[in-house]
């Protein structure tokens, strides 16, 4: 009987622990850092690498930095041939608008939604570029704005800038197979201003969230949208990482947040 209560309590934590879910403090939103001012102050993308968190700098042929929030301390320096395999992946524009690490690799999307791939960091002609225009028939400017990855699947903030059409058609959440670069699904996204691009995704192990704008969202892994939470002090986010207690925010200005979870 003993045996069979303490199964039962073992059995029961770890069902709560499998799905038991986080939510922000939101009165803990703090400002960390700010991009080095030698570097142009136009952040697209964010990635977290499990030390470090890499930006991607807006039209500056593939350019990147990192910061390693432990040190507290900001890395400028560049591989030449790592940039230069970002460059190919973003088209050629040179520019990413979603990044995010999949066992092992960078994937990257490009801010001018002409194509997405990844690049292995230690090896950077290993790399695959997937050539897809995801609207083709929605004529003026679209972008792969922000990038997550939950395990399985790639998932990225979809943005046409077209705003002669409902924002439900405009900005989506798709859902990417790793090795074919095929779009399974496509959901609507919270939306926000349809004039601008920037979009900030990513995954915590059990929701992806979302940010547009001010406005935080969680999404379930069937697309469907959760909880939502104002972040007054935010203007322009383009950039979303999970280090596994916290979110990272960057801002397309450079300024670089961070937003502590708790358990719920």
């Amino acid at each position: 009987m003993k045996r069979c209560l303490f199964s039962l309590i073992v059995l029961s934590l770890f069902t709560w622990s499998a799905f038991s879910q986080k939510t922000p403090v939101i009165d803990e939103l703090k400002q960390i850092s700010q991009l080095p001012s030698e570097i142009k102050q136009r952040v697209t993308a964010m990635a977290f690498d499990g030390e470090k968190l890499w930006f991607a700098i807006y039209l500056d042929r593939g350019r990147y930095v990192t910061y390693n929030p432990a040190a507290e301390k900001w890395d400028i320096e560049q591989d030449a041939y790592l940039r230069a395999a970002i460059s190919k992946i973003t088209g050629k524009w040179a520019s990413p608008g979603g990044m995010v690490f999949a066992d092992g690799k960078l994937w990257l999307g490009s801010f001018y939604g002409e194509s997405f791939g990844w690049l292995d960091i230690r090896d950077s002609a290993n790399f695959r570029v997937f050539e897809k225009l995801y609207k083709p028939q929605i004529s003026g400017s679209q972008s792969y704005s922000s990038m997550a990855f939950d395990g399985s699947f790639i998932w990225s903030a979809w943005h046409s800038f077209n705003g002669s059409l409902e924002t439900r058609k405009t900005q989506l959440l798709l859902k990417i197979e790793r090795e074919t670069g095929e779009i399974v699904s496509e959901y609507p996204l919270p939306p926000g201003n349809t004039a601008d691009g920037t979009h900030g995704l990513t995954f915590d192990g059990t929701r992806l969230w979302h940010i547009k704008g001010n406005k935080l969202s969680a999404i379930d892994l069937n697309g469907t949208p959760g909880e939502e939470f104002i972040l007054k002090e935010l203007k322009r986010p383009s950039g979303l990482a999970w280090d596994g207690n916290a979110l990272w925010i960057v801002e397309f200005t450079g300024k670089v947040w961070k937003l502590p979870f708790k358990q719920i």
